[in-house]
């Protein structure tokens, strides 16, 4: 069960569409958007300036930090009231607001500041949330939002839901599952399971590799026929020149789906990420499908 949605806003117009496709999911399930915008302190960059810097000019270094970060803030929650209001969504800072007593169960959302290292920070609160959505986009161009990105995926336990430049016209009918026999497919499965038991289609897309004699496929559709979910299994070609990131998007594109679910392959060590091929070009690559991604 879907109840609370965590959006991470940087002030930056990718944040529209992060919660554009929040408040999409929201309605799905009549969850909770927590939407978080997170402003470093300026004073945890001091000691990579160095001491050659003096303390006057420190002090305005670190007091234009604090007035970029309120500014950065405002826009964050100026796009947070356009979209809550677009989605009729109200005001809701605890559960016990959204109790029995309160009547019928709608979408609910509030913005809220943290401060601290956006990784650190995002990867904690990420860890009480259902699901955390996240733009798509490289390294350059999200900056800090894209390393906190990674820490989340792999540090957080808990499913990202990336998405698209262009915010989808509709989300969640159809969905397409990435699946490969793998730990990460099967909980990238397991995560999905509430969208997947909304969508009126389910396809699971396998790439044809005959290195792989059993690829479980047929039992994947066995068990989520136990929970209600018919899925029909779409076989894609190997073509090796091709990005594998590239082939599934598309395909599910092309099957009429409005989302893809796919396992995450690699890990963090010494807070460098190292992702798998697939794994950072639907991270990094703009796609026209959202993509509900687990480790």
């Amino acid at each position: 069960m879907i109840r609370k949605i965590l959006a991470p806003l940087t002030g930056q117009p990718s944040d529209q569409t992060t919660l554009g496709l929040a408040f999409m999911a929201a309605r799905l399930f009549d969850a909770h958007v927590d939407a978080v915008f997170i402003a470093l302190d300026p004073r945890e960059v001091i000691p990579i300036m160095g001491e050659a810097v003096p303390p006057d000019m420190m002090e305005r270094l670190i007091q234009q930090r604090w007035e970029a970060m309120a500014a950065a803030s405002r826009e964050a929650d100026l796009f947070f009231n356009r979209a809550r209001s677009a989605a009729d969504a109200p005001l809701v800072e605890h559960p016990a607001a959204e109790g029995p007593e309160a009547g019928t169960p709608q979408a609910s959302a509030w913005f809220h500041v943290k401060t601290g290292r956006i990784d650190r920070v995002l990867t904690q609160v990420a860890r009480c949330a259902d699901l955390i959505v996240v733009p798509q986009g490289s390294h350059a161009a999200l900056g800090p939002l894209a390393t906190a990105r990674d820490a989340v995926l792999f540090d957080a336990g808990r499913p990202l839901l990336l998405a698209p430049p262009v915010s989808p016209q509709r989300f969640g009918q159809s969905v397409a599952v990435a699946w490969n026999d793998s730990a990460e497919s099967a909980r990238a499965v397991t995560a999905a399971m509430p969208f997947l038991a909304k969508a009126g289609r389910v396809f699971i897309l396998v790439r044809e590799d005959p290195r792989r004699q059993v690829d479980g496929a047929a039992d994947l559709v066995a068990h989520l026929a136990w929970h209600g979910v018919d899925a029909a299994i779409d076989r894609l070609p190997r073509i090796a020149e091709e990005p594998v990131g590239h082939v599934l998007t598309q395909r599910a594109l092309d099957l009429g789906s409005s989302l893809l679910v796919m396992g995450a392959y690699g890990h963090s060590r010494f807070r460098e990420m190292m992702l798998g091929g697939a794994t950072r070009q639907v991270l990094e690559n703009a796609s026209r499908i959202p993509v509900l991604m687990a480790h």
